[in-house]
């Protein structure tokens, strides 16, 4: 739950630990609580970075209904109506909303190599 995840989140970040937040986050209000616990964290605005997976709607769809254990998301029909939804409301991160920098990745590019460089 997010709870648990803000939480593992200000104690990593609190070691001076980088953080990745894996969620979907679709729009400003939901970004906002990890801008909030980074800023209480002492870490500037130019430290926080959003990586937004630019990824087709057909892709999403097919993975939620090959992936096997996901403790929120079935592989049953009624989730691809949650699929579409999350795709109706996305708004993409800015970084007005308070990032130092906002990376997109698209399907195909490396996204190993494109995270290793954010990190730098």
């Amino acid at each position: 739950n997010r709870r648990k995840c803000e939480s593992a989140t200000q104690k990593a970040l609190k070691k001076g630990q980088n953080v990745v937040i894996d969620r979907t986050n679709f729009d400003e209000q939901q970004r906002s609580h990890w801008l909030r616990i980074a800023s209480e964290c002492g870490l500037p605005a130019t430290a926080v970075a959003a990586l937004y997976l630019q990824v087709d709607v057909k892709i999403c769809k097919n993975r939620v209904m090959s992936r096997i254990g996901h403790p929120t998301l079935k592989p049953v029909p009624s989730s691809l109506g949650i699929v579409d939804l999350c795709f109706r409301d996305l708004k993409c991160p800015a970084e007005k909303e308070g990032f130092g920098r906002v990376v997109v990745f698209k399907e195909g590019d490396d996204i190993e190599s494109c995270c290793s460089s954010v990190l730098q």
